[in-house]
């Protein structure tokens, strides 16, 4: 019977001491991962090349279309473009910039994007907030041109 009581007594202490083990090391792991911020750099800008044939909006100066541009690693955004000329192009969020709601193109040349969410317009032009119902509406972003291939009718845009 005595001898039955030591093993048992044997396999909780071994039991507690492994226990205990496994908790040190855990515990350890978990405070030291919580402790190192990892901070990752932003990507950096990719250039995605529009074939404006594609878009028969954009044939002539003025035109508008939206574009849906997709990244190397599947992520889309869809923006809007505008011809200014024959070699000139500028590049707009589709997005307002209050409520993430798709803005809606111009219904007559020289007209504002409008967000029929809550009824801001951003100006064609330039894309700076014209009417602002809200103080978090912001001018739209641009996005850059990185060159116009006019003997291919390939936009690069830096997205």
């Amino acid at each position: 019977m005595e001898n039955k009581n030591e093993r048992r007594d044997f396999f909780k202490k071994i039991s507690s001491v492994v226990g205990f083990g496994l908790f040190a090391t855990s515990f350890g792991a978990a405070v030291t991962s919580c402790e190192q911020d990892q901070v990752f750099p932003a990507p950096p800008p990719e250039t995605i090349n529009v074939d404006i044939t594609q878009y028969p909006a954009l044939a002539n100066d003025g035109g508008l279309a939206k574009v849906l541009l997709t990244y190397k690693n599947g992520s889309t955004v869809t923006v809007i473009v505008k011809r200014i000329n024959e070699t000139t192009f500028k590049v707009f969020s589709s997005i307002c910039t209050h409520n993430n709601w798709e803005i809606d193109l111009p219904e007559s040349a020289g007209g504002v994007f409008h967000c029929s969410l809550h009824g801001a317009t951003f100006s064609s032009e330039d894309g700076v907030t014209v009417n602002k119902p809200f103080d978090s509406v912001q001018n739209l972003k641009n996005y850059s041109i990185f060159e116009y291939d006019a003997a291919n009718k390939i936009l690069k845009i830096n997205a």
